[in-house]
């Protein structure tokens, strides 16, 4: 603990950090992510939705409500807007309905596709994804199809354990609302270790990906806040007219896709440091002697 602490410690940090953040080109990963992202908003969105629906009630309004305090007003609506007109054209059951989940599922896929070949790069891990022939195509594919399903179940687990905390209608309405805040960090601390596991094309430690997953979260959490009143007060969706909205959505995912791969970029840094470290502990032949 002392020896992270130490100013020399952070200071090598802080260097590779800022070396990969540059060299790994964040800013441009983001901007790759946000553009999948808006290929694959609609079934991604479909299939949470669904997912969420299967508790009855009326928790998908109650999703789309926490969705809308993420991503601010204009990116909510957006999302409402595909909900309902998926509403207005439902899917059809049978084989045709199969069909079309399974069509969501492999849409919806893509960017994940795109973050793990994002993860790869800046754990730079790319001569992995370069492995030729359709099975390994597949296989990533189909692991990508499998993040999506895990998104879903964390999406239904995240809005069982807010309606449980919010469901406390007390005097002590501040320390549910901090316990609430808890939650969600450690969620998404869940979440961010998962992506930070699996995604990228190299072996991890649990240790090293959940610190990681910790730390992005924190920077999410108030990232978030931070996006959503810059793109309240920046109008930035108004010279779009009726885009106005899915643009100002696109904006907070890139500017999320910023802060996450920030995170990755921590972790590999701090991971970097730490190899670094054990080696430097390592006996040489000379000291053996």
């Amino acid at each position: 603990m002392t020896k992270i602490l130490s100013w020399p410690y952070l200071r090598s940090l802080f260097s590779k950090f800022l070396a990969g953040f540059l060299k790994h080109d964040v800013m441009t990963l983001a901007a790759a992510l946000a553009f999948y992202t808006a290929l694959s908003l609609a079934p991604l969105v479909l299939l949470l939705v669904s997912a969420v629906g299967l508790l009855g009630g009326d928790a998908q309004a109650k999703f789309l409500q926490q969705a809308t305090s993420v991503v601010g007003e204009e990116g909510g609506r957006t999302l409402q807007m595909i909900v309902q007109n998926a509403n207005e054209n439902p899917t059809s059951g049978g084989v045709a309905g199969l069909i079309g989940i399974l069509t969501l599922i492999f849409s919806a896929s893509a960017v994940f596709g795109q973050l793990q070949a994002s993860l790869n790069v800046i754990w730079e891990a790319e001569e992995k994804t370069k492995e030729a022939g359709w099975l390994t195509y597949l296989r990533k594919r189909f692991f990508s199809m499998g993040m999506v399903i895990a998104l879903a179940f964390l999406a239904v687990v995240s809005l069982m354990v807010s309606t449980v905390v919010a469901s406390f209608n007390s005097d002590a309405s501040t320390v549910f609302a901090a316990l609430n805040t808890v939650v969600s960090i450690a969620i998404f601390t869940y979440v961010f270790g998962l992506v930070f596991k699996y995604l990228p094309d190299i072996e991890i430690s649990w240790r090293h990906v959940l610190a990681g997953g910790f730390v992005t979260a924190i920077l999410f959490s108030i990232g978030r806040s931070v996006i959503g009143l810059y793109l309240s007060k920046s109008a930035i969706g108004s010279a779009y007219g009726a885009a106005g909205s899915l643009i100002v959505l696109l904006a907070w995912v890139y500017y999320s896709a910023v802060i996450v791969f920030t995170g990755a970029e921590f972790t590999r840094a701090a991971f970097s440091e730490e190899k670094k470290g054990s080696a430097d502990k390592t006996p040489t032949a000379e000291a053996l002697t």
